[in-house]
């Protein structure tokens, strides 16, 4: 598999994200106390998730 990071959401789900960005696991919390109350699940995802290695030059250059 290849490195992912573990994201969460403002639902409070949790999301594994690639290197390449795409979406490569979920985990959804009270999956079916929100279906019952709300009669979906919504999950909110970043459209681009930025690593440490992404900010370097940015920051160096502020620096």
């Amino acid at each position: 598999m290849a490195d992912a990071d573990v994201i969460d959401t403002p639902e409070g789900h949790f999301a594994r994200i690639d290197n390449t960005g795409r979406v490569v696991g979920l985990m959804v919390m009270g999956a079916r106390r929100l279906l019952e109350r709300d009669g979906r699940v919504t999950v909110t995802l970043p459209s681009f998730v930025a690593t440490a290695d992404d900010l370097a030059p940015l920051l160096s250059a502020a620096s």
